[in-house]
């Protein structure tokens, strides 16, 4: 699969018959997890990580600590991030049929013809 997190799992779901209330769902699913991936990093990201990095490093005194704690935030969102989108794959996976669910191991994988899901970025189903 390429990408990382939800979007990753797009040319997987592509590949599946589904009908339109499920991709519906999908792509509600879908536009829920970035709009909520856009709140958390405008509500709780520096403006610009790169800035905080350089005020830090240039200043007068730095210590392993400051870094660490710029590098701590950074994780916690990128958790924060990994919790939502793992939570969408769950949705995701509950609005497929057991028969769907089956088919999965036997779609092609990455390189091998497998479908794109709306084009580079993969931003819905339809």
């Amino acid at each position: 699969m390429g990408g990382s997190g939800v979007e990753a799992l797009m040319p997987i779901i592509a590949g599946l018959d589904l009908d339109d209330s499920q991709r519906e769902s999908i792509d509600a699913i879908l536009e829920e997890t970035r709009e909520e991936i856009r709140v958390l990093m405008e509500e709780e990201s520096p403006a610009d990580p790169a800035a905080d990095f350089i005020q830090a490093f240039s200043a007068a005194d730095l210590a392993v600590e400051d870094l660490e704690a710029l590098a701590d935030g950074m994780a916690e969102r990128r958790g924060a991030v990994r919790e939502i989108e793992m939570e969408a794959i769950v949705r995701i996976h509950d609005v497929l049929t057991p028969e769907q669910l089956a088919s999965i191991s036997s779609l092609p994988g990455p390189g091998e013809g497998s479908a794109r899901c709306g084009g580079p970025g993969g931003r819905g189903l339809r």
